[in-house]
């Protein structure tokens, strides 16, 4: 599991699945502490009804390679609409990481993702001003 807050855990879709008996303790511990967990690199919607049965899990991260010129990729828009369509039906949120564009922002927007994060959103910064955090 990776620490994204004090609230908020992230663990990969594939060793959730692979290792859903050995974790169970893992999610009794993550529940006792009233945290929640959003899955990382989802690439398809096939195997998300499985997570209904944990409720500390809270939420989808789409894997960046379908996040990545989904302008232009009718099978990327069709694999995030499935995954957009299975959150909402388990109330998962959807969020898009890595976005670098405002097209791709755009078209995730419409789809209905719920939130986005990445370089669109964070120019970097000019070189001069690395000089005032040395």
């Amino acid at each position: 599991l990776h620490v994204r807050s004090r609230r908020q855990r992230q663990m990969c879709i594939r060793d959730s699945l692979n290792n859903q008996l050995r974790l169970q303790g893992a999610f009794a511990a993550i529940a006792a502490l009233n945290c929640n967990i959003v899955i990382d690199d989802v690439r398809s919607s096939k195997n998300i009804f499985k997570f209904t049965l944990n409720k500390q899990i809270s939420g989808l991260n789409l894997a960046s390679e379908l996040v990545h010129g989904i302008e232009r990729s009718n099978s990327q828009q069709k694999y995030v609409r499935g995954i957009v369509h299975m959150g909402r039906l388990l109330s998962l949120s959807v969020f898009a990481l890595d976005v670098e564009t405002p097209q791709e922002l755009q078209l995730l927007k419409v789809i209905g993702i719920s939130g986005a994060q990445g370089g669109y959103f964070s120019k970097l910064l000019p070189n001069y001003t690395q000089v005032a955090f040395h």
